[in-house]
Formats: structure tokens, sequence, C-alpha cells
């Protein structure tokens, strides 16, 4: 009986931190990460600005924790305010295996060039209408090869009128026979 009693505190104990867990990175994901990264320009449009400035690129490479820009990642876009004047979207690279590492939305304000939002990723991110998508695999199994995650995480952001927000968030399971074919 002690037994019993010992196993049903253990699985309601491991439950509560699971849920826990889920509560609080789905609070992470949705906070606003900005910082500071303001720079005078005489340019009217995003897509004259040298996105290889340091002073640009340095603190935002920063908040990504490392990595690199691929200038050919940057995408110009109105996904704000539907105003007809695009947005920057400057994704950080690992430079290696993990894949993205975030995006950066930088818009044009008067005379400077903002960072509005940083939003982390670890894995892929993609544009889908007027969406944000960051796909991260997840290895759940300890015989996951490295290469192919058991499952990815798929979360999707949209602008609300102040930031990009998380609106879905979803698990999508790897479709994997029994002889390793997808």
């Amino acid at each position: 009986m002690h037994y019993f009693r010992t196993s049903l505190l253990l699985v309601t104990a491991l439950l509560f931190l699971n849920c826990s867990n889920e509560t609080y990175r789905t609070e992470v994901t949705q906070k606003k990460i900005t910082a500071d990264i303001s720079l005078v320009t005489k340019h009217e449009s995003l897509r004259s600005i040298e996105f290889s400035d340091p002073l640009l690129i340095g603190p935002l490479i920063d908040l990504a924790g490392g990595g690199e820009v691929n200038f050919d990642r940057i995408h110009f876009a109105d996904l704000i305010g539907n105003d007809s004047i695009d947005e920057a979207f400057v994704v950080v690279e690992s430079g290696g295996t993990i894949g993205d590492l975030g995006i950066g939305i930088f818009q044009l304000r008067n005379e400077y060039v903002e960072l509005v939002q940083f939003i982390p990723a670890v894995g892929k991110i993609e544009f889908r209408m007027d969406l944000i998508v960051a796909i991260e695999g997840i290895w759940a199994k300890d015989d996951d090869a490295m290469c192919c995650p058991y499952q990815l995480l798929e979360r999707s952001y949209q602008w609300d009128g102040e930031s990009f927000i998380l609106i879905t968030e979803q698990i999508i399971t790897s479709n994997i026979d029994n002889k390793g074919n997808r």
C-alpha cells in the first residue's frame, strides 16, 4: 500500500511540474523582446538601409545570443499597420546546424531605423501570409537521431497593433513508419 501511495504522489508531482513548464514556456514566448536599437538615417525606405552596419546588426546578434546575419535572408513586407510601408525582417542564423536563432523586425520611424521586436527561435523561420512561423525540433526520445526530431513545435506570430504575439502553438508528430520512411 505504501508503494502505491508513493507512486501516486510521484505521478501527481510529475504532472504538476509538466503543466507548470508548459504554462511558463507560453508566458515567456508571449513577452515582447526588444532592445534599444535605433539609428539616424536619411533614407526614405528600409530597402536602401545598409543592414551590414555593426551598430544595427551587432545588438540584434547579441539578442539572439550569437550567430550571423545572411543578407539574403532579410525580407521586406508590410505586416504592421497596413500602411503600405514595408518593415524589414532580419533573420539571425546560428551559422551551424541549430538553424535560425530568431528574427528582428525593424521599422522606419521618422528619421530612425528602429528595432520593433525580436522573436527568438531555434530551428527554422518562415513567413505565411501575415504570419511569422517558427518551427523547432523536439527530440523526445532517447534514440532520436540528431538529424530528425520526433516532433516539431510550430509557433505562429501575428501583429496585434502593438507587437507580434503568439496566436497558435502546435506540436506536429513526425510521420515515420517502422521502416524509417517519412
